[in-house]
């Protein structure tokens, strides 16, 4: 039903200004409306509504003055009493509603392109160009995948401006503002240590490290001690130092900034005057748990990855030591890390016996291809998977060495995707290199079996999860269109 509209008439007329106070052509416009009588204004009203509607025919009304100067709905019998034209009929929608193929369009606004590319049912060459995210690292040859949830200031904007110009001064910043580093916003000192990964040759260096996130030595007991509710770095949800991890700041460096030693606390005894004199109390020995506290309290997402070209100085015994700390994780990026191996520089090395040569490390260089043996690295993923009970997402590109041990067995021995990996939903396994060309046979063939091997990884956690866990979606490339 139209809403009534009712107008207000008031018994007292408008009081006028006194005619000393008004000018002539106000005093001539009141003499005219006041000789007026109340049909004559409806009229002139009606009239007015008429011009306006029917006037230009050729005018259009947008939504915007739709919005702004509704036109009032009249019922058709009272609209013929008074000849007021019909009301214009909304405009038609510009969206279609159909595809080209006559299907009906799902409601709301296009999904973005991000979106349509990540997903598993997306066209082929739609999901072969923006596989890569905008913030990727993009070397000459190599991509390194962000962190999902990591906020980097948009480019060209002014915060990004600033951070850029800050890195390329940064030797003078670190000296200038070494006291003032600390005391930045905790989403700005995120900011800033991705930066420095990305346009320092170097990354950012252990010292860098230590003045973004620790309170300068000198500062006053006072002001260091933490406001009532408030933990320093509780803001700080995600580490992440892009391309220059491993370069100035090795894995071992990095667990002793996070996770720093507690100094040992120093017990005094009181010395007897005699061994036979009766103690006067007893506490039994404590054994104390190597748990160190957390400089990032509430991290739950680290980037690992690394440049291709010092994969080799990674060291997966620092990594399982490292790991120990971090039960709160959900997420975590290894890529291009290298084999699983605790002994990386004994890979050639043999020790002779008299039943032959016998490999020294637990992993040689034919152990995977020849000997077809994945025994360590499955023990060391099973390290790592204990360690890391609550990972949710993955991230194993450029590790096409070693992923295949993901799915192996050795005396009932794998990868555990239902207990400690049971709620990862998300598995990178990009080839990570630049796409090879058809008439590039080996590494062309290499490129293939590594989707193929991501096809597997993926139907293997599934039948593992038996649809009594979570889903899980292996993120690979496209077959290429030939």
């Amino acid at each position: 039903m139209p809403k009534k509209r009712h107008q207000t008439h008031y018994s007292k007329p408008p009081s006028t200004p006194p005619p000393s106070l008004a000018s002539s052509r106000i005093r001539s416009a009141d003499s005219d409306a006041q000789t007026k009588g109340v049909n004559e204004l409806l009229a002139d009203l009606r009239r007015v509504g008429v011009s306006n509607n029917g006037a230009s025919p050729s005018t259009q009304i947008t939504p915007i003055d739709a919005v702004l100067n509704p036109i009032p709905s009249v019922p058709p019998a009272l609209r013929q009493v008074l000849r007021i034209p019909e009301s214009p009929a909304p405009q038609q929608r510009s969206r279609r509603l159909v595809d080209a193929q006559g299907r009906r369009l799902p409601p709301g606004p296009p999904a973005p392109r991000s979106w349509l590319a990540q997903s598993r049912h997306a066209p082929t060459a739609l999901k072969g160009k923006d596989h890569i995210g905008s913030c990727a690292v993009r070397g000459s040859d190599f991509f390194i995948h962000p962190l999902p949830g990591v906020n980097v200031p948009e480019r060209g904007s002014l915060l990004d401006l600033a951070l850029s110009t800050m890195v390329a001064d940064w030797e003078y910043q670190r000296h200038y503002n070494q006291y003032w580093l600390y005391t930045l916003p905790d989403h700005l000192r995120l900011a800033l240590i991705c930066y420095l990964g990305s346009y320092r040759p170097n990354g950012a260096s252990p010292g860098d490290l230590k003045r973004l996130l620790l309170p300068p030595p000198d500062l006053d007991p006072e002001d260091e001690s933490p406001k009532m509710g408030h933990t320093p770095n509780e803001g700080i949800h995600t580490f992440d130092m892009v391309d220059g991890f491993g370069k100035a700041t090795d894995l071992k460096e990095l667990s002793d900034i996070l996770f720093p030693r507690r100094p040992a606390e120093v017990t005094h005894f009181a010395l007897q005057e005699s061994w036979d004199a009766p103690a006067d109390t007893w506490s039994a020995p404590m054994l104390v748990a190597d748990v160190r506290p957390s400089l990032l309290p509430s991290l739950t997402r680290v980037s690992l990855a690394v440049n291709p070209s010092i994969a080799h100085k990674m060291s997966w015994k620092h990594l399982l030591s490292f790991s120990s700390h971090l039960a709160t994780v959900t997420h975590l990026s290894l890529a291009y890390w290298p084999r699983p191996t605790l002994t990386p520089n004994a890979v050639a090395s043999v020790i002779d016996s008299p039943s032959g040569s016998i490999q020294y490390g637990g992993t040689g260089f034919y152990s995977h291809s020849l000997d077809d043996d994945w025994t360590e690295a499955i023990l060391l993923l099973r390290r790592l998977s204990k360690n890391l009970y609550g990972l949710e997402y993955l991230d194993v590109t450029g590790c096409a060495s070693w992923t295949e041990a993901l799915i192996r067995s050795v005396d009932h021995d794998s990868v555990d995707w239902q207990g400690a990996w049971g709620k990862i939903t998300e598995l990178l396994m990009y080839w990570g290199y630049r796409t090879p060309k058809a008439d590039e046979e080996q590494k062309y063939s290499e490129f293939l079996g590594h989707i193929a091997l991501a096809t597997r990884v993926e139907r293997h956690i599934i039948g593992k999860r038996s649809g009594r866990g979570r889903f899980v979606e292996v993120l690979r490339d496209a077959v290429p269109d030939e």
